[in-house]
Parts: structure tokens; C-alpha cells; sequence
């Protein structure tokens, strides 16, 4: 991606591996961001998709770098007291969040995603493509999915 004209700018990642932890040190998308910070963009730097309030506010970004793998925040569950969350349901919402925020994303604005995932790109694929709309981004390229471990 070096040298890419397209990548400048401000862009947004959404990544819940995003903040660095002193002990590990930095993650995989830390590396990937500071490299792109060097070729010129700088970002609003998020570790989950916002609520959906928040998602207009996204409008002038130049790109967004999305993981696709997210474990969900917190903040963003509403849960009754009393009631008590599955992991794996929580898991399977935060994914249908996540296609709900490309689902936004190409329907009001015009922004290539970057989904980076250790999952196999072909199963992404075959899962975003169940959306037409989502479809004909991965055909045109508005959506690229890419291997978190292998960038460099």
C-alpha cells in the first residue's frame, strides 16, 4: 500500500485490537496504522463500531479500515439487569452489527473498506455477498478484504 495516493487523509479504523498494550506490545493494526500514517493519512481510531447515532458523523472520511473479527464493546449492549449474555450470541450480533455498518456506509457515502480478518476471505466473501448491494461493492472494489497477518 505505500505510495498509494488513494490511502491519505483522514480515514477511520475500527478495531478492538487498536489501543496498545505495553505488555504484548503493538498489535498488528498498530503497525499497519503507523505505516499508513507515514504515507500521510492520520485517523479517528476506534476499538467498535459506535452506535448508530453515531454513524452520519462518518461522512468525510477518505477511507475506512474495518476488522472484521471485532469482539463487541460493552457500551453498545443494552441488556436488562438480571438477564445473562452467551458469548456466542454476542459474538453473532456484533458480526450482523458489523455488516449493518458497511450496509450504511454504501448506501449514504461513497468510501472504500478495508475489512482486515484472520478469517479465510473466500467465507467473507460468500457471507457479505448475500447482501446485492454488498455484492456489487466487492465486484467494484469499494470493499477489499484483506489478511491482518499478511500485510506487509
Amino acid at each position: 500500500m505505500a505510495n498509494n495516493i488513494l490511502l491519505k487523509g483522514c480515514a477511520l479504523v475500527i478495531d478492538d485490537e487498536i489501543n496498545p498494550n505495553p505488555q504484548s506490545g503493538d498489535s498488528q493494526i498498530r503497525k499497519i496504522v503507523n505505516v499508513l500514517k507515514g504515507e500521510g493519512s492520520f485517523f479517528i481510531e476506534l476499538p467498535c463500531i459506535p452506535n448508530r447515532t453515531e454513524w452520519s458523523s462518518f461522512s468525510g472520511v477518505e477511507y475506512i479500515i474495518l476488522d472484521w473479527d471485532l469482539n463487541p464493546c460493552n457500551d453498545n449492549i443494552d441488556v436488562p439487569d438480571g438477564v445473562e449474555i452467551i458469548q456466542g450470541e454476542l459474538k453473532d450480533s456484533n458480526k450482523q452489527l458489523t455488516k449493518d455498518f458497511i450496509k450504511y456506509i454504501l448506501e449514504n457515502y461513497f468510501i472504500p473498506i478495508f475489512l482486515f480478518s484472520k478469517e479465510n476471505d473466500g467465507e467473507i466473501k460468500r457471507e457479505l455477498s448475500l447482501d446485492e448491494d454488498v455484492k456489487r461493492a466487492i465486484d467494484r472494489c469499494q470493499i477489499d478484504i484483506k489478511d491482518k497477518d499478511n500485510f506487509f
